[in-house]
C-alpha cells in the first residue's frame, strides 16, 4: 500500500472508527517519504488523537515518533506543525501548559486547535481557548488601522470619463 492509500482510508474510516485507525498509525510511518506526508500524518494523528479519542498523551507520543522519520526538518514545515500539533495536545492534557516559546501567531493556531480538540470533551475550555485565540488575534488599539472615510462614487453617478458632450454645445478652447 502507498501513502496516499494509507491515509485516504484512514480518513474515511477516522469518524467511524477512530481507535483502530489510532492503533493503525504507526502503520504509516515506514510509507512516509517527504515531509508533506509526514506533516499530512501528523495532522491525522493530532485529528484522531485530540478530537476523536481526547487522548492527548497519546497522540503527543506518536507525533514526537514522528520525529525520527527521515523526511523531518526541525525547522521546517514538519518541525513547525510537531510543535503547534504537540502544544495543542499539551493544552488539552492540561490547562498550565508553557506556550511561551512560540511565536505569538503560533500560540494563537495552538488555541485554536486546542479549542476544537475539546469541543466535544470540554466545551466551556474550547469556549475559553477560542476567545483567547481571539483576544490574540486582536491587534492593540495603537496599531489597529483607522477608519477610511473616503467614498467612492455610486453606480447612479457617472464619472467624468463617461460625461459626453452634447451635440449642440459649443466647443471650448480645450475642446
Amino acid at each position: 500500500m502507498d501513502f496516499n492509500t494509507f491515509v485516504g482510508k484512514a480518513w474515511d474510516e477516522h469518524a467511524t472508527d477512530s481507535q483502530a485507525v489510532a492503533q493503525r498509525l504507526s502503520e504509516g510511518m515506514p510509507l512516509v517519504t517527504t515531509e508533506p506526508e509526514l506533516t499530512r500524518l501528523m495532522d491525522l494523528a493530532h485529528h484522531v488523537h485530540g478530537q476523536h479519542l481526547g487522548t492527548w498523551r497519546a497522540g503527543t507520543v506518536f507525533i514526537e515518533r514522528l520525529a525520527t522519520l527521515p523526511p523531518f526538518a526541525p525547522e521546517g514545515a514538519s518541525g513547525q506543525a510537531l510543535r503547534r500539533c504537540v502544544a495543542s495536545l499539551a493544552v488539552c492534557e492540561r490547562a498550565d501548559a508553557e506556550l511561551g516559546a512560540l511565536a505569538p501567531s503560533d500560540r494563537i493556531r495552538v488555541a485554536a486547535m486546542a479549542a476544537t480538540n475539546l469541543a466535544e470533551h470540554d466545551s466551556a475550555r474550547a469556549m475559553q481557548l477560542l476567545q483567547q485565540a481571539l483576544g490574540q488575534a486582536e491587534p492593540p488599539a495603537s496599531r489597529r488601522p483607522t477608519r477610511c472615510t473616503a467614498r467612492w462614487p455610486s453606480p447612479a453617478t457617472p464619472s467624468r470619463s463617461r460625461w459626453k458632450r452634447r451635440p449642440d454645445a459649443r466647443p471650448t478652447s480645450a475642446g
